[in-house]
């Protein structure tokens, strides 16, 4: 007997779901920014040598990370909120050991820190000033096109988002429509009053 599958071989088409959208859109949003930060966050070499940090003494920014690498002798680094109260956030690799090691730390709130080495607090020490990172993005506050959804024949729809949270109107607003590549305008549509 001879088993034939009649089944159509199309992909299921998506259905449009404008929260799912939404959501997803929000999503990569939040991805873009976050990888945007740290494409522009730097890492900061301490040597822990000699009984001491060098250097001893960091200005960065938030999300920047700091690398703490023992050459020798046996130390820790100790930036913690119950050996320093006034540093923000809590940061450490724990007791002192021996041999090389490698310990690194993302500052991402702003302050000063102070830290040391357990066995050597009296003289070994370091300072790190954390400062917020610039913001040259200016919020939008126009109206912008977030998404647009072709149907067939002429089942077509623009969203049309206010990114301030407050009512505002639209009236006097012109969508221009560039028809596949034109530089000028092959249809415009002007927003009447009271939209």
């Amino acid at each position: 007997m001879l088993n034939l599958d009649l089944t159509p071989s199309y992909s299921k088409r998506r259905i449009f779901d404008p929260i799912k959208d939404r959501t997803m859109k929000k999503i990569y949003t939040l991805a873009a920014f976050a990888l945007s930060f740290l494409a522009f966050a730097t890492n900061h070499a301490v040597s822990v040598v000699n009984n001491s940090y060098s250097p001893a003494t960091l200005a960065i920014a938030v999300g920047d990370t700091v690398t703490w690498t023992q050459v020798n002798g046996v130390h820790n680094v100790n930036g913690s909120t119950s050996t320093f109260a006034s540093n923000p956030a809590s940061f450490g690799n724990g007791a002192a050991a021996g041999g090389t090691w490698t310990y690194q730390y993302v500052f991402t709130v702003p302050g000063s820190y102070q830290y040391q080495c357990d066995p050597h607090a009296s003289f070994m020490t370091g300072s790190i000033t954390v400062t917020a990172a610039a913001t040259s993005v200016t919020p939008c506050t126009e109206f912008f096109i977030s998404e647009y959804v072709e149907g067939s024949s002429n089942n077509k729809a623009l969203e049309i988002y206010n990114p301030t949270g407050a009512a505002k109107s639209i009236a006097g607003y012109t969508l221009a429509l560039f028809s596949n590549g034109a530089t000028t305008t092959t249809n415009t549509f002007v927003f009447p009053a009271g939209t």
